[in-house]
C-alpha cells in the first residue's frame, strides 16, 4: 500500500472510531453526570470559594446539600492539597458548565495524547499501519471510555506525564 493509501486508510479508520466515540462519550455524557468530578469540583469550591477543608465530612455535607445529581450520593474528596489547584479555574463556573469544560478538555487531550505518544514518543508516522491500529484500539479502550464516563482526572494526568 502506497504512502497515500494509508494516509487515506488512517483518515477512514479515525473517522470511523472517532465519530461513535465523540458521539457516545462526547455528546452522550451531556445530560449525564459523573460519579468523580463533583467531588473535584465541590473540594475545589469548599477550599477556594468558601475557604473551608474539603477533608471534614461537616462541610462536604453543607456543600453537597443543594447537589441532586447522582441521587445526591457523593465520594469525598481523597486527594492531595496541591491537587485542588488545578480545579481552580472550574470554581468560575457552575457545576453543569464545569462538568463539560472538564469532558471537554479530557476529549481535547486525548487528541493531544495520541499526537504526543506518536509523534513525540514512538516518532512514528501518522501515515502508518501502526498509527492506525493504534488509534483505533485508544478509541476503543474501555478504561478510556469508563475515565470519560466517570469524569476522573486519568487523562489529564496521562497527557502531562507525557508531556514531562
Amino acid at each position: 500500500m502506497s504512502k497515500r493509501n494509508y494516509g487515506f486508510f488512517f483518515v477512514l479508520c479515525f473517522a470511523l472510531v472517532y465519530i461513535p466515540f465523540i458521539r457516545n462519550y462526547g455528546f452522550g455524557l451531556v445530560h449525564e453526570d459523573s460519579v468523580d468530578f463533583p467531588s473535584f469540583y465541590y473540594g475545589a469550591k469548599l477550599a477556594f470559594v468558601e475557604h473551608k477543608s474539603p477533608y471534614v465530612e461537616e462541610n462536604l455535607k453543607e456543600i453537597f446539600r443543594d447537589y441532586t445529581e447522582n441521587n445526591g450520593d457523593y465520594f469525598p474528596y481523597l486527594y492531595a492539597p496541591s491537587s485542588l489547584v488545578f480545579f481552580l479555574p472550574f470554581t468560575a463556573l457552575s457545576y453543569r458548565d464545569a462538568r463539560l469544560a472538564m469532558l471537554v478538555l479530557n476529549h481535547t487531550l486525548v487528541l493531544v495524547f495520541i499526537y504526543i505518544l506518536l509523534r513525540k514518543i514512538i516518532k512514528t508516522n501518522f501515515v502508518s499501519i501502526f498509527s492506525t491500529i493504534f488509534v483505533v484500539y485508544i478509541f476503543l479502550f474501555t478504561p478510556l471510555r469508563m475515565t470519560l464516563d466517570m469524569g476522573q482526572v486519568n487523562i489529564v494526568i496521562l497527557t502531562l506525564i507525557c508531556l514531562s
